[in-house]
């Protein structure tokens, strides 16, 4: 698991993706995992709500994720429930692709879904019934498996990710 910071404090911090990029490509060359999952605050892709954030993600991170074999991307910001299939230079790619996944949140804060062009999966939860959810992350035998649980312990969603490590 890889956390970034991808949320800049100031327009003053000019090489802040640069440097960014190059601790990523040193931490992923010199970590055996066979899987590679990046957890950041806004995700590449956006449901609507933060297609603005969305888009500076994809143009500073998508490639670099896609270059280092990253498996899984998880952010949350958009406080429902989001995934896409493997992309690969914005195209469904089961060899090579990054699942981006919006992955809920806890609490009242819900928004709506207003494009879903690159998810598989979205599920929005009105804001009244809260949003209380969770993931569980298992792997097994190189396959990584995903299953998401609503608040009251129902299984919503599952998916399956082979390994697409690869080293520059």
């Amino acid at each position: 698991f890889i956390m970034l910071d991808t949320m800049p404090r100031s327009n003053n911090q000019p090489n802040y993706y640069e440097e960014q990029r190059e601790w990523f490509g040193s931490v992923v060359e010199n970590n055996p995992s066979q899987f590679i999952i990046v957890m950041t605050h806004p995700g590449c892709y956006s449901t609507g709500v933060y297609d603005s954030d969305a888009s500076i993600m994809n143009s500073q991170w998508r490639e670099t994720f896609e270059e280092y074999g990253v498996s899984l991307a998880i952010s949350g910001h958009e406080h429902l429930y989001a995934r896409t299939a493997p992309l690969y230079n914005n195209k469904k790619d089961e060899e090579k692709g990054v699942v981006y996944l919006i992955a809920g949140s806890a609490g009242r804060k819900a928004y709506p879904a207003n494009k879903k062009d690159k998810f598989e999966v979205v599920l929005e939860t009105p804001s009244a019934d809260g949003q209380y959810c969770g993931s569980i992350v298992e792997v097994e035998n190189g396959i990584l498996t995903l299953s998401y649980y609503d608040k009251s312990g129902n299984l919503r969603d599952t998916f399956e990710i082979k390994s697409n490590k690869k080293r520059k």
